[in-house]
């Protein structure tokens, strides 16, 4: 629960949920994960490994829901938050560093590679 005066996001201890997030998601990608099945697979071992409450909605936030996103224009000074930035900005209030983002990536359907400037 948020403290008196403060919103949800300034709930929780994001420092815990970006630490397992992360570690998760490394995992998944490890086990050949890519995309939406791999922040699936890596919410679906945290909460298999007992993260509950507060924290386990915030994980979800990270990884199924309304994941965190960065629009990247051509010029990186026009780089700006397209979901999150209070999720954000309560991460910064709580000492988090690293995160998880979304980048959406369009991909060659021949080869399944990254097309580049596009």
């Amino acid at each position: 629960m948020a403290a008196l005066g403060r919103c949800w996001y300034h709930g929780g201890d994001w420092c815990y949920v970006n630490t397992t997030a992360v570690r998760a998601l490394r995992h998944a990608h490890a086990a050949g994960a890519v995309g939406k099945d791999a922040g699936e697979l890596a919410f679906d071992n945290a909460v298999a490994e007992g993260i509950t409450g507060w924290e386990l909605e915030a994980l979800a936030s990270l990884l199924v829901v309304e994941r965190v996103q960065i629009e990247l224009d051509a010029d990186p000074a026009d780089r700006w938050y397209d979901n999150g930035r209070h999720r954000v900005m309560a991460m910064f209030d709580a000492g988090v560093r690293q995160t998880i983002l979304l980048r959406w990536e369009l991909l060659d359907p021949a080869s399944g590679r990254p097309l580049r400037g596009m």
